[in-house]
């Protein structure tokens, strides 16, 4: 089925008939047919073709294919197959074979270029099987016509070897300066082809593989056509485009976008979903139109207000994208449809999981670093994931910070409470203590006590356990397996024995200690009074070092929280890699000081101070909290959260931006630069199937468009499709767009019409809607330094 946009087709321009063997002894097998020949370029689906014969054309043969010539019919044109001779340097010649096509399809320009043909050789007296011409003859005989030159460059009579006895850096200027193509090249040589061209070439169009490297059939016999002469499998080639001249042309100025063999096209078919059509109807001041897609690169272009962005925006409401802004238009797209590329049924909407769309307005980018919220970028790279982890890591930082705020909370709250403790001790305690009078001290266990309850009801749990274990088929407990089974019942039976026995002496331990505390009780109460002073002084000195000593204790603890306060740095920060090159930056500053923050929560607080020193004056006066009348513990932690309250929001929204990998990070790079690097990364993410950016050139600096960016868009639209509405003539031209959607308004009715570079007439209206866009194409057209390689 014919596309809108530039699809695939296969090509084959070397086939021959039976003439040649008037010029070749026997060189034709079988006898040649043009309706047989045509039936079996149908059913190989050969849209163009060109009958080559050995230095003559079969006239009739192409007389009778134009007469029948139908529309679905494969395009035949004029070509053939010359031998070439070369003066070698001892004056001996060489001879190598060449394809002439001409940009010729009718029966008079075959009669013309065959009586051209003819009349040379025979005003040379040159035999018809001894025919050859010089490079010179053919530029002599057809330069007025429109043609390629594809030599052999490899296999028999190839331009190689035909220069091997003189200069082959002519052979080599000759062809680049020509639009031309090299067939029979084996693919493990043309590297080292186009390293031979290249060292003529200026560095800027250098490592391009921009060298045209194509197969035909070369087919002697139609009956078993595409089979070669050499009777090896053919694999056919396909180029880019509709079956014409200007699409050769245009191929072998760009064989990387428009050039594949047909295995390679297959997998290139073999795309993933995406948009196929979408029929734009009853849209108010909008024509009626379907429009159909590419499945590579497809580029919306037209002057300013001419519809656009309209149509960018209708796409993203029809996917569903909820970044589309087509209610702003206030126009209605209810009985607008949209066809996917797997689907035969037109329908509403076409949704799209969120990692499979890269939906990007115009001017989003740049406003994406202005607010330094990148998660956009994380979710057209497919790292969501990645993203929900490192925000659940701050959240947890974020909560082990409320836990320290807690913990100086809840150590401030035991300073204080044993600080306003009684610290007694009486005047006489001292002369009490030092008397010789006696009393009877309690007894203190060093026992730890051990809760036998929760060890009783591990071993019961065990125990009902194992029996349901045991009881229950699923498991196919076998004879062997139960033996084990009872044996481990026995243990635990075992264990609850040994339980009950330690529980037991545990018990008289305990009885034993309560006895004998009563018993000290008892005769302590029976002592004269001067020993029960004593007594009672030892008791208050116990109290006063235990409570000494609790104080430094809790006055260390709270002194160790200050310190940690004190030190504390705002500066956590998490990775996601989104790229080979980039990674996302999640990022805490350290703006705010947490000791500011919890020096802030008592009335005059001095940052000249450490907060130790500060919260002894809370200590010392309870009503020293700001804004309360007096301290309590929950009073504090709302004091201390409301004040950090700057800080925690900051583990909530992140500050992000991206770090290049030594190449600075988006903080100090320009905005041209940081869209750069999206676009990149975006554009590498495998997950993706549509890329749709609005105006992608806004804030991108000239040599990324002209350059990266191109090469980005000819890498990845033939993995995904790429929907970009675009002024620049570089993103259509050099980006090689398959299909060219042009927005026109005339008098505020708008309307749509679909383009293809290789179509001639259409170039104009492409040229006249981008800007610089007559340069682009002649710049395009000059693939190398000429001036160079005519003054070498």
């Amino acid at each position: 089925m014919s596309r809108i946009y530039s699809d695939w087709f296969k090509v084959d321009l070397h086939i021959h008939t039976d003439f040649s063997n008037r010029t070749k002894q026997n060189d034709y097998d079988g006898q040649f047919n043009i309706n047989t020949l045509k039936t079996k370029l149908l059913e190989n689906d050969v849209r163009l073709f060109s009958l080559t014969d050995h230095n003559i054309i079969n006239t009739s043969a192409y007389e009778s294919y134009y007469d029948a010539l139908v529309e679905e019919d494969p395009i035949l044109l004029i070509g053939c197959e010359f031998d070439i001779k070369v003066r070698q340097d001892d004056s001996t010649f060489l001879t190598y074979h060449t394809l002439l096509i001409f940009d010729e399809n009718t029966t008079e320009k075959a009669h013309e270029l065959s009586q051209i043909i003819e009349q040379h050789f025979t005003d040379k007296n040159i035999d018809t099987k001894e025919r050859c011409l010089t490079e010179d003859e053919v530029f002599e005989l057809f330069h007025p016509y429109h043609f390629f030159y594809i030599p052999h460059a490899g296999g028999h009579k190839n331009i190689v070897d035909a220069y091997k006895g003189t200069d082959i850096k002519k052979a080599q200027e000759m062809v680049l300066l020509m639009e031309c193509a090299h067939e029979k090249v084996k693919e493990k040589h043309r590297l080292r082809h186009q390293a031979e061209f290249d060292k003529l070439k200026d560095p800027d169009f250098r490592n391009k593989q921009d060298e045209a490297f194509i197969n035909f059939s070369d087919n002697h016999n139609c009956d078993i056509y595409p089979t070669p002469k050499n009777g090896a499998p053919h694999e056919f080639y396909c180029l880019k485009g509709e079956p014409t001249f200007e699409t050769l042309r245009f191929a072998f100025i760009d064989p990387q976008s428009r050039i594949r063999k047909q295995q390679d096209v297959d997998l290139l078919k073999n795309v993933k979903k995406h948009i196929a059509t979408i029929a734009i109807k009853g849209i108010e001041t909008v024509d009626d139109i379907e429009l159909e897609f590419s499945p590579n690169l497809n580029v919306i272009i037209g002057g300013a207000s001419s519809g656009k962005s309209l149509l960018f925006n209708l796409l993203g409401s029809k996917i569903e994208n909820n970044k589309h802004g087509f209610e702003k238009y206030r126009k209605d797209n209810n009985s607008v449809l949209i066809k996917p590329s797997n689907g035969h049924i037109p329908q509403q909407t076409l949704p799209f999981n969120g990692d499979e769309v890269i939906y990007i307005n115009q001017g989003d980018i740049v406003k994406y670093f202005e607010k330094g919220d990148l998660k956009e970028l994380v979710n057209d790279s497919g790292k969501e994931e990645e993203l929900l982890n490192a925000k659940e890591k701050l959240q947890n930082q974020k909560m082990g910070l409320i836990t320290e705020l807690e913990s100086f909370k809840n150590r401030f709250d035991r300073f204080n409470s044993v600080y306003h403790k009684d610290f007694i001790i009486y005047e006489g305690d001292f002369d009490n203590m030092l008397n010789d009078k006696y009393h009877f001290n309690e007894f203190k266990s060093s026992n730890t006590l051990i809760k036998f309850e929760e060890k009783e009801k591990l071993l019961s749990d065990i125990s009902i356990n194992i029996n349901g274990f045991s009881s229950d088929e699923i498991f196919e407990i076998t004879e062997v397996e139960i033996k084990t089974i009872e044996q481990f019942k026995k243990l635990i039976q075992q264990k609850q024995q040994l339980i009950r026995r330690k529980k037991l002496v545990q018990e008289s331990i305990e009885n034993f200690i309560e006895n004998v505390d009563r018993i000290i009780e008892e005769k302590n109460s029976t002592l004269e009074s001067s020993s029960r002073a004593k007594k009672e002084a030892f008791k208050r000195k116990n109290t006063l070092t235990t409570t000494c000593s609790s104080l430094f204790k809790e006055a260390m603890d709270f002194n160790s929280s200050c310190n940690t306060i004190e030190d504390y740095k705002c500066e956590e920060k998490e990775e996601i890699h989104v790229g080979e090159t980039v990674t996302l930056v999640l990022e805490i500053e350290n703006d705010t000081h947490l000791k500011e923050a919890v020096i802030n929560c008592i009335n005059f607080g001095n940052l000249d101070k450490t907060v130790y020193e500060n919260y002894l004056t809370l200590v010392v006066n309870n009503s020293n909290l700001k804004d309360y009348p007096k301290y309590t513990d929950q009073r504090l932690i709302q004091k201390l959260k409301r004040e950090s309250e700057g800080i925690l929001n900051k583990f909530d929204s992140p500050n992000t931006y991206l770090d290049y990998k030594g190449n600075g990070n988006s903080k100090n790079k320009s905005p041209g630069f940081n869209s750069e690097m999206y676009l990149k990364t975006i554009l590498q993410q495998d997950k993706c199937k549509l890329v749709m950016i609005d105006q992608p050139e806004d804030n991108l600096g000239n040599t990324f468009k002209n350059e990266d960016l191109i090469n980005l868009l000819r890498e990845y639209k033939f993995t995904k499709q790429i929907i970009l509405v675009t002024h620049n003539p570089s993103i259509v031209v050099y980006g090689d767009a398959e299909s060219i959607i042009l927005a026109e308004n005339d008098k505020g009715q708008i309307s749509y019409k679909q383009l293809v570079l290789e179509k001639k007439k259409y170039q104009k209206q492409i040229i006249d809607n981008l800007d610089g866009g007559k340069s682009i194409f002649n710049m395009r057209s000059r693939k190398y330094n000429v001036k160079k390689l005519l003054n070498s």
